[in-house]
């Protein structure tokens, strides 16, 4: 999808919030942060050759700030609470080799967590593999 602009408008926004994009729109979610009910904006573009962007919005009941601009190598992403503690991280793949050196090697798994002012990434110890019926693995299981 291709946009000009997106406007968030609402009640209790002073102005309108615009937001230019600099690709193509991918996708569009939500994702609870934590027990407060804090809700936050979840956009995925195109940003280049091979690249994606995901930003992240966060309503503060007067305006709206992004968060977090975060650049990921495939454009699929999920929100979970990987580690168990109530807050929802963002897990993304990202190439273990760079592109076009050694396609035999596998993607790693980064999460991406709230640290309460900001999101910050952290490595996690499974890998997403191609095996050789071409079928993918996540951490050696099927």
């Amino acid at each position: 999808m291709t946009a000009n602009a997106l406007q968030i408008t609402g009640a209790g926004l002073q102005q309108p919030f615009t937001i230019q994009p600099f690709g193509s729109l991918l996708s569009v979610n939500f994702m609870l942060l934590d027990s407060s009910g804090t809700t936050l904006l979840i956009l995925g573009w195109t940003a280049g050759a091979n690249t994606y962007s995901v930003n992240v919005y966060r309503y503060t009941g007067h305006s709206v700030e992004e968060i977090a601009d975060i650049l990921v190598d495939v454009p699929e992403y999920g929100v979970v609470d990987i580690d168990g503690d109530g807050v929802s991280e963002i897990i993304a793949l990202r190439r273990a080799a760079p592109l076009g050196v050694d396609r035999t090697k596998p993607y790693d798994v980064v999460a991406y967590k709230w640290t309460g002012r900001s999101f910050v990434k952290e490595d996690i110890r499974c890998q997403l593999r191609q095996n050789s019926s071409r079928k993918r693995t996540m951490g050696g299981v099927e």
